[in-house]
């Protein structure tokens, strides 16, 4: 055979060394593109987790900046004496039951839901008009146990709209009234709210003829008896002005069906009653909140006048909370599923728990807000302490 011939093909030892190089080559390409597929989705992953965050931020924002709306204070006195929250109140650092003790009055809100919130959490009370409309209503608009709302505004002139609540039964109706309602903590300053009434509803209001009927129980053994202040024994038609359904709202993390940690929120329905959860973000491990009071009653909140911020940081005294400005909400969103090959180096905020175990295989985003309230006049100083209202 001649030269010429031989240089039309492969030898043997050329097809293997051939295939050998392409076999490299095909699996460098596999492995590259691996790499990327598993680059793109941890990257939709964040984008997910961080997009669960924001969302859960957002919801909580809007909820805490109208705590208390139509005209709910921020605190409450009891009977017994003493003031206990009731616009906001908090559990910090949840134990991991499905008993909730307030960290301001030590006192239990009587709610037993079945998913307790994951230990070392913390967890938010919300409470106000917030989610229905607020009425405008006149002295005419009562009548004994009763409350009739017109379609049109008796002080605007303006439509109202009308909310039927076919579920309304047992909820709690705020009466807000003229006469002013002072709260004068030990730490100084006055707080002034205008007068209200919680009464509970005992029909399933209805609208007719553009009115909105709605039937109340006035009486002092009501549902809502204990968040009435003393004085306000008995709705003023003569005093009222205004009136809306109250919701009375818990934010918290649990475990949803899979076992994995979610935000849930709970709508009280009564006081020691039933409760319905909700789940509404997947995957946020933990939320923390932060308490900012001005004490020094001078309109601006420094370093220590923040409570529950950092570990081991005891809380305000029910005095030192009727300074509150403002509220800190902290979110951590975690990815779906873990990374054995990852090791999270995460700030978790406030004063939560450290990150350990497994727990360090997922990827996390935090995002924090500082919320004002809008539905609360600020401690001030009163007559006699260097200003006046």
């Amino acid at each position: 055979m001649s030269a010429g011939s031989r240089s039309h093909g492969f030898t043997l030892v050329e097809a293997l060394v051939s295939l050998l190089l392409l076999s490299v080559i095909v699996v460098s390409f596999l492995s590259l593109l691996t790499t990327f597929s598993n680059h793109a989705r941890i990257q939709g992953n964040l984008a997910e987790t961080s997009e669960g965050a924001r969302y859960s931020i957002a919801a909580l924002t809007r909820m805490v900046r109208m705590a208390g709306a139509g005209g709910l204070p921020l605190l409450v006195r009891r009977a017994e004496g003493g003031l206990v929250p009731l616009a906001v109140d908090l559990v910090d650092n949840a134990a991991g039951t499905n008993a909730f003790v307030s960290s301001i009055s030590g006192l239990d809100w009587g709610i037993r839901p079945n998913r307790p919130p994951i230990g070392g959490t913390d967890v938010l009370r919300i409470r106000g008009v917030l989610t229905t409309p607020t009425y405008d209503v006149a002295p005419g608009d009562f009548s004994p146990g009763r409350l009739r709302v017109s379609g049109v505004s008796p002080w605007s002139g303006r439509a109202q709209e009308l909310v039927a609540m076919p579920s309304g039964l047992g909820r709690a109706l705020l009466v807000s009234m003229k006469s002013p309602m002072d709260i004068r903590p030990a730490i100084g300053g006055i707080r002034r709210y205008g007068l209200f009434r919680v009464v509970e509803v005992t029909n399933n209001p209805s609208i007719s003829e553009n009115s909105l009927e709605i039937a109340f129980d006035d009486g002092d053994a009501g549902a809502y008896a204990a968040e009435n202040p003393g004085g306000a024994t008995a709705t003023i038609p003569s005093q009222s002005y205004a009136a809306g359904f109250v919701d009375d709202l818990v934010y918290y993390v649990a475990r949803n069906n899979f076992d994995q940690p979610s935000l849930y929120r709970l709508r009280v329905h009564s006081p020691g009653g039933a409760v319905t959860a909700e789940e509404l973000v997947p995957n946020v491990s933990d939320f923390q909140l932060a308490l900012g009071c001005d004490v020094n009653l001078n309109q601006s909140i420094e370093e220590t006048e923040w409570f529950f911020e950092r570990p081991g940081m005891r809380g305000p005294t029910v005095d030192q909370f009727t300074a509150l400005k403002e509220i800190r909400l902290s979110v951590v969103g975690r990815t779906g599923a873990p990374d054995p090959k990852w090791r999270s180096r995460v700030e978790i905020p406030e004063n939560g728990s450290p990150l350990s175990g497994k727990a360090l295989q997922f990827r996390y985003r935090v995002v924090s807000e500082c919320v004002a309230l809008r539905s609360h006049p600020p401690l001030m100083h009163g007559p006699g302490e260097g200003g006046g209202l």
